[in-house]
């Protein structure tokens, strides 16, 4: 996913609280899938709570380092498309959560750990 070069934070929505995440989007270990998150009205908490739910008190002390504010619903109504569009988007993230979780993908077992060590 490319972006525009632009002088604007790039910010994701978690738990109420709009995080800085500019710095950090170039370092996110999940890729550009992070800026899925970044435009006006998408909510990562969900996302963040499934995918990182082994290390979340990691992920939890990364975001006490980042600049926050706290989310107004008056700074980002939705229009009905955007709020279609989000519903969308937490639906698939939904389906291959699901789809992941049934695969095995987020318990650990000495195969998965091989697996990962072969791919390197």
């Amino acid at each position: 996913m490319c972006r525009e070069i632009s002088r604007d934070p790039l910010e994701i929505l978690f738990d109420g609280y709009y995080y800085d995440i500019t710095e950090f989007s170039a370092r996110h270990p999940g890729g550009d899938v992070i800026l899925y998150y970044t435009e006006k009205g998408e909510d990562a908490t969900q996302a963040i709570q499934q995918f990182h739910n082994r290390f979340f008190p990691k992920v939890k002390s990364l975001l006490e380092t980042m600049k926050k504010r706290p989310a107004t619903q008056i700074e980002n109504p939705l229009t009905p498309e955007e709020a279609k569009r989000h519903r969308d988007i937490t639906n698939d993230f939904n389906e291959l959560f699901y789809w992941m979780k049934s695969q095995g993908m987020f318990e650990s077992s000495p195969w998965r750990i091989i697996c990962r060590l072969e791919e390197c």
